[in-house]
């Protein structure tokens, strides 16, 4: 061989291995392998998870095979990982619980037309029920906001009832409308009722203020298909859906979160803020994988930033679904392997 087509050669071999390291430090781009810090592993199958809003405690559930409303709830310290048994509830398996100071409250919907609110010790008791003959009830902070049914001789109507927890007052909401209520500010100051527009086949949206009684009627009332309405300080937000997928918006401004990519249905957990969500994409193996199994990667994306963090969760594709914020939105946890709760600085 000349030396001028070794020269070409040699030139050729080193294009080609730059290329490949090119191409292996892009397909490992953004994607870390720090799971964070294991702090428990339960002894079954982990069905929910909730970030203790006032202790460092990571609450977790485990459904029973046999009993379909039947609910055994753990809390597990996050520094000490030292973990112990609340109690056993009965609910349906996708209703959320909540957190009042040292308490655990749950709905009880086994009637749907007599919902019972129950809570629980933190530390470990047996269920107490706390007010019953509920409908469509809704929780924030230390309210509670239902409908009740009232009867006359000639017919029957319901109303908006907000209760007051602490004072174990009630207040009647008063209504032209059969209003709804769907969600509450944490003050309990401000109302979110929906109704059903007959005439426009859609739903209707109203702000209620609960201390002077006015409602004010939202232009979004145009949008059908509004779910998980959080509330961020003094507004409200919701997922909005779509063909193609959702959006998180202000319902009172309509103003949506803009995130670096659409999102698109799927098993979404949002932040409480709204500003950060988490979900589970599964790849197709990469050459950096050598070819091997299928991958499942938990994406976390932060609204106004132009990139995102993706943890490689390897070959596990049971369990880890589940997925919750702290409340400052600094770590999340979420379940590996069934059984493994993770926690992971963000």
């Amino acid at each position: 061989m000349s030396q001028a087509m070794k020269r070409i050669s040699d030139s050729i071999s080193k294009i080609w291995s730059a290329a490949i390291i090119l191409l292996l430090s892009l397909l490992s781009c953004e994607k870390e392998e720090d799971y964070g810090n294991r702090i428990h592993s339960a002894g079954n199958d982990i069905h929910f998870l909730y970030w203790s809003g006032s202790s460092e405690e990571i609450i977790y559930g485990n459904h029973d095979y046999y009993d379909y409303y039947k609910r055994s709830l753990y809390a597990v310290d996050i520094n000490s990982r030292v973990s112990h048994k609340i109690a056993d509830i009965k609910t349906s398996p996708d209703n959320k619980v909540f957190q009042k100071e040292s308490k655990i409250f749950y709905f009880n919907n086994l009637d749907y037309l007599n919902t019972k609110l129950y809570s629980v010790n933190l530390s470990g008791s047996t269920p107490e029920l706390i007010i019953d003959s509920l409908e469509t009830p809704v929780f924030s902070k230390k309210y509670i906001a239902f409908m009740r049914r009232f009867y006359t001789p000639d017919t029957s109507y319901t109303k908006t009832i907000l209760y007051d927890l602490d004072n174990k007052t009630e207040k009647q909401i008063e209504s032209v409308r059969n209003d709804m209520p769907v969600a509450i500010s944490p003050d309990g100051s401000r109302l979110l009722l929906r109704s059903w527009d007959y005439f426009y086949n859609n739903f209707f949206y109203s702000i209620c203020n609960t201390e002077s009684g006015t409602i004010t009627d939202l232009s979004v009332s145009a949008q059908l298909y509004l779910y998980d309405f959080f509330w961020v300080d003094n507004e409200v937000y919701a997922c909005k859906g779509l063909i193609t997928g959702f959006d998180i918006i202000n319902v009172v401004t309509g103003q949506k979160i803009n995130f670096s990519e659409p999102l698109t249905f799927g098993n979404y957990y949002i932040s409480p803020s709204g500003n950060m969500v988490a979900y589970l994409v599964e790849e197709r193996p990469a050459l950096a994988a050598g070819f091997v199994g299928n991958h499942y990667f938990l994406h976390i994306l932060k609204a106004g930033a132009t990139g995102k963090t993706i943890i490689d969760l390897e070959r596990d594709n049971e369990g880890i679904g589940y997925f919750t914020f702290s409340p400052d939105e600094t770590r999340i946890a979420y379940v590996r392997k069934s059984t493994d709760i993770y926690i992971l600085n963000l």
